[in-house]
């Protein structure tokens, strides 16, 4: 299916939930990875449960804020651009942009069989043009048993213990198998309604995926997941106030593999990500807002659309019997399209619709929209070869080439791996290690993202060059990322497969470039058409991220009715800008900055005397913004998770910790108490934390029953407890996620 089946020399982090405790409180695939995975940091964009999840892998790459790793699902690649936050009211001043929602709620994790994470570069270069932030792969399941089976998987969860709201997750499959196919098919539906915020959604959400192969060597397979959904986003601190509205969403795949001889495959998929929504937001009587407009309203309108298809010729061949042989030769062509509106409107006569009756405004209704539309073509090819599974190298070269703006022009991204089985190299056969495995790389991944001129602010926090209204539709922004990075590592496993230990060191170096292009003139009358597409401006910064990465399995009891198991993973990393243009030198927040030799978005602000009087850096006698000094870095330095679980018959207790250390956060709250403006030392404060963010404890029910498969009770605690250095505690800074209590109930047929 698609890149995801090549093969790298280097291994991939790999989330499997064999308990089924993940699926069961994960709202969405990157859920998952929480606390999982080393290097791997996951948390909400936001406090708001309907924000997107943010997946950062191995640090930030860019100045520019967007750095969420790349999701394939069952060979889709989930290129549609991430719901960015919104312009609701783009016409009115004084109004900041609506918080972006989350995307992938089209995926049920009850639906999800693995997930793989792939972090070195080396790995990563197969998706040229897409793998800087890293590559999440996402196979939902497949039956592979020879009868018919049934699943129900059923949740409910009280979330938050003052003023607690409902979560519930159900769904029900079925699948089957023969000799030559495989077949499932599932319904879910899970809403979750959170009285504190104000916040709730819904979503039904179809699951399918058939697979057949034949006697001739020929393989077909189809899969699609389906989603709609309604959501509420309103603010629990705010009357008359809505932000909700319907989405919907769906990814399919579709793939022909055909043996030519017996080592000789040829393979051939495609698919599609499909994403829209109406989403409405209102101002009314029952807020200052409102009453200043006699009611304020907007919808806005977004669908999108990314895919995929690919041909590959896969060569793979064993010669006297241990040099083993493996090429792969490939074409890919990638689209993005979609198309973005608004309208909004005031003074309303009556405000009995609220949004929905936006044409029932006096005012002029103010229209906003705008196309968009990026294609583009790589060719890639890959040379592997091991002798006796001792050792081996990995070759990979791609050529990527965006239709729109490269006119013609290829951009290469080569990558060498190499890794030597220590114990099979020497033909060791020691009774305590069965594995000691060392493995190095380097790569070239890049990551482009086009946007309309209207999401330019989203990337750019400086000046940058100011487009009239009427000309924005003709210019549009690339955000190019080129990561180089360096890797080497070693994996050891000791007999009888009870402790596994792996280390790993990166270096990577990152350009940022930022480009607008115009592909539009003025004509003799000053009116806009359509012209050549030109770069008219740019900025290039860069960002290196180095760091190690531990990760640690072991299995202290395994005998009889018991089963213990530990893992616990930890990463360093540091984050340093090493090249600044000017036009990046803003933050993403006010007291945030880039500065050269400090980590991406540092705090910036004044040093303070032991009297409590500001120091004049500049010693000119005034305090200015020359007088800033980077207080603190906004980044962790340490961060990880730890698990266990403990198995006595049928009974499983589960616990699941993250943690981070070495971030700083403003602390607004202590400023606004004691009215003040200027970011000082006195209000760093750290962002440190450590949290139980699961215990579980399953009964699997002993059934003698011909007709019952299966059959298993669970009750979760999610976030039941965080220790944080913040000063207003949890609730302070965004670490993701109520406190909730979660019954579950799976029964298998």
């Amino acid at each position: 299916m698609a890149v995801v089946a090549l093969a790298y020399a280097q291994e991939a982090d790999s989330v499997v939930d064999s308990l089924g405790f993940d699926s069961a409180v994960s709202a969405t695939p990157a859920d998952m990875l929480r606390g999982k995975v080393s290097g791997v940091r996951v948390g909400a964009a936001g406090p708001n449960p309907l924000s997107p999840v943010a997946v950062d892998i191995r640090g930030l790459n860019t100045v520019h804020g967007h750095n969420q790793a790349l999701f394939v699902i069952d060979g889709v690649i989930m290129g549609a651009p991430a719901d960015r936050s919104v312009s609701p009211f783009w016409n009115y001043t004084g109004f900041s942009n609506a918080d972006p929602i989350e995307t992938l709620f089209h995926i049920n994790a009850y639906d999800i069989e693995s997930i793989e994470v792939l972090k070195d570069a080396s790995a990563t270069a197969i998706y040229g043009s897409n793998g800087a932030n890293g590559v999440v792969l996402v196979k939902t399941r497949r039956n592979s048993l020879k009868d018919r089976q049934i699943d129900v998987n059923s949740n409910v969860a009280v979330v938050g213990f003052k003023s607690p709201g409902l979560m519930h997750n159900h769904r029900v499959g079925i699948g089957g198998a023969t000799s030559t196919s495989s077949y499932n098919v599932s319904l879910s539906y899970g809403s979750y309604d959170d009285r504190l915020s104000a916040k709730s959604r819904d979503n039904a959400i179809f699951n399918m995926g058939y697979e057949h192969k034949s006697s001739k060597g020929v393989q077909v397979g189809v899969s699609a997941d389906v989603a709609l959904g309604n959501f509420s986003n309103g603010d629990a601190a705010l009357d008359d106030y809505d932000d909700d509205g319907r989405r919907y969403a769906a990814t399919a795949s579709a793939w022909l593999n055909v043996n030519l001889t017996k080592w000789l495959k040829w393979r051939n998929s495609g698919g599609f990500d499909f994403r829209t929504y109406n989403r409405y937001f209102w101002y009314g009587n029952g807020n200052a807002v409102g009453r200043a407009y006699n009611g304020l309203a907007s919808i806005v309108s977004y669908a999108a659309m990314s895919g995929n298809v690919e041909s590959v010729l896969e060569f793979n061949r064993y010669f006297a019997g241990i040099h083993h042989l493996s090429a792969d030769l490939g074409l890919q062509y990638l689209v993005v399209k979609g198309h973005y509106n608004t309208s909004s409107g005031n003074d309303f006569f009556s405000h009995e619709l609220r949004a929905r009756g936006l044409t029932a405004s006096n005012c002029e209704k103010m229209l906003h929209e705008y196309d968009f539309l990026s294609n583009r073509m790589a060719f890639f090819g890959r040379l592997s070869y091991d002798c006796n599974a001792a050792g081996g190298v990995d070759l990979v070269l791609r050529a990527d080439s965006n239709l729109k703006y490269d006119k013609g022009s290829y951009v290469l991204y080569p990558a060498a791996s190499v890794w030597l089985d220590m114990m099979k190299l020497f033909k060791k056969n020691s009774g305590i290690v069965s594995v000691c495995r060392l493995e190095g790389g380097f790569g070239v991944s890049g990551r482009e993202d086009a946007m309309p001129y209207s999401f330019v602010g989203d990337y750019l926090t400086g000046n940058f060059l100011p487009v009239s209204v009427d000309g924005q539709p003709y210019y549009d922004g690339l955000s190019r990322l080129r990561s180089s990075e360096w890797n080497v590592g070693g994996r050891i496993a000791f007999r009888p497969g009870r402790l596994t230990f792996s280390l790993k060191y990166y270096n990577r170096t990152t350009d940022d470039k930022y480009s607008i292009f115009c592909n539009g003139e003025l004509n003799e009358k000053q009116n806009w058409r359509r012209a050549p597409i030109r770069e008219v401006s740019s900025t290039v910064s860069t960002v290196a991220n180095r760091g190690f990465e531990l990760s640690l399995s072991a299995e202290p009891v395994k005998s009889g009715d018991w089963n213990w198991s530990v893992n616990l993973n930890a990463a360093y990393n540091a984050n340093q800008v090493v090249s600044l243009n000017y036009g990046d030198l803003s933050g993403t927040s006010r007291y945030s900055a880039n500065v050269l030799g400090y980590g991406v978005n540092s705090l910036l602000g004044y040093k303070l005397t032991p009297e409590g009087y500001y120091v004049d850096i500049t010693e000119d006698g005034r305090i200015t913004d020359a007088d800033r000094l980077v207080l603190a870095s906004t980044l962790p330095s340490f961060y990880g998770g730890a698990g266990t679980a403990l198995r006595y018959k049928w009974l499983t207790l589960d616990i699941l910790t993250d943690y981070q250390m070495g971030g700083h956060r403003v602390d607004y709250a202590k400023m606004l108490e004691e009215e003040q403006s200027l970011l000082t030392e006195r209000y760093i404060a750290k962002d440190n934390y450590f949290r139980i963010a699961r215990i579980s404890l399953k009964y699997d029910v002993p059934l003698k029953a011909k007709w019952i498969q299966g059959l298993s009770v669970s009750l979760s605690g999610c976030n039941l407890a965080c220790w944080t250095t913040l000063p207003g505690g949890y609730e302070f800074g965004d670490l993701p996620l109520r406190q909730s209590l979660l019954l579950g109930l799976s029964l298998k047929f």
